[in-house]
């Protein structure tokens, strides 16, 4: 059987806000506002972003989690 670990992200990462392709922030972003565009250019779902960007602070957090200091 194969152990695949569970990280957790903090609760108020701000998942949908931040383009998961240029880590630009969208401060202000209203909860009815499904797709929005970056300042970079790039055409977000909010769901999708939000998914992305979950995924990557998982990684984020889980490799800075196995670093010797």
């Amino acid at each position: 059987m194969l152990a695949i670990p569970l990280v957790e992200i903090g609760r108020f990462e701000p998942s949908s806000k931040v383009c998961s392709s240029c880590g630009n922030n969208k401060k202000g972003l209203n909860l009815s506002i499904r797709e929005w565009t970056c300042n970079n250019g790039h055409k977000l779902d909010r769901d999708l972003n939000a998914a992305y960007n979950i995924k990557n602070f998982g990684v984020r957090d889980n490799l800075y989690a196995n670093v010797s200091h």
